[in-house]
């Protein structure tokens, strides 16, 4: 008798853990579900559930993504939380694939200039900042030429830093020479710091001399 409650503990025990185990799926799935169906106040309570009940899985960080792209959206359009969620992402699953696109939403937001409490010359260093890391700590995902392209364009043409422009211009020449963007890279390179009416003349002068 012993033997056969002990075996029906364990089997129960198993059980019950499977169960758990789902949950965060069977409630990631559900709140996906929620967010196509246009759901939008029903699936932010389902992210933010799991969240608070499995803080450390995987439906967790994919939460935290899915809940700052909500305060991002259309509907709420609230910049300031989609930033603080963004970066909760970055500090509570740094490695993750949530993590690489949090990156390049905050530079994104950044460089769009969207947040009220810092200034337009601050906002675009920090989108510069962003943009870098996701270069840095994601050397090899599909991004990382992009944000390096967009570092160098912001430093280009909305802070004017023609240096660091240059650097970062040159970098990706060198990290990426079949990237999709190099020619652009070079165009940029070749008009730094020249005025729209220096470069028209440069492009009217090219065409005579064909």
């Amino acid at each position: 008798m012993k033997l056969f409650r002990a075996i029906s503990l364990i089997i129960f025990a198993a059980v019950l853990f499977n169960c758990s185990g789902n949950t965060g799926k069977d409630l990631f799935e559900k709140a996906k579900k929620q967010l196509e169906s246009k759901n939008y106040s029903g699936a932010m309570v389902s992210f933010k559930n799991i969240v608070e009940k499995y803080p450390k899985t995987e439906e967790a960080g994919k939460s935290l993504f899915e809940i700052a792209n909500l305060y991002k959206g259309n509907v709420l359009k609230d910049y300031s939380k989609a930033m603080v969620t963004f970066k909760k992402v970055l500090k509570q699953f740094p490695k993750s694939e949530e993590a690489r696109k949090s990156l390049f939403e905050i530079a994104n937001l950044y460089q769009g200039r969207v947040l009220k409490n810092i200034s337009s010359e601050e906002s675009l260093k920090n989108a510069i900042k962003y943009y870098k890391e996701i270069f840095d700590n994601f050397p090899d995902s599909k991004d990382a030429s992009k944000a390096l392209f967009m570092a160098g364009f912001t430093a280009a043409n909305d802070l004017k830093n023609y240096d660091e422009a240059k650097k970062l211009y040159n970098l990706y020449l060198e990290k990426f020479p079949n990237g999709e963007l190099v020619t652009d890279a070079k165009i940029e390179l070749s008009n730094l710091g020249k005025s729209p009416e220096e470069i028209l003349k440069g492009k009217i002068k090219e065409n005579k001399n064909e």
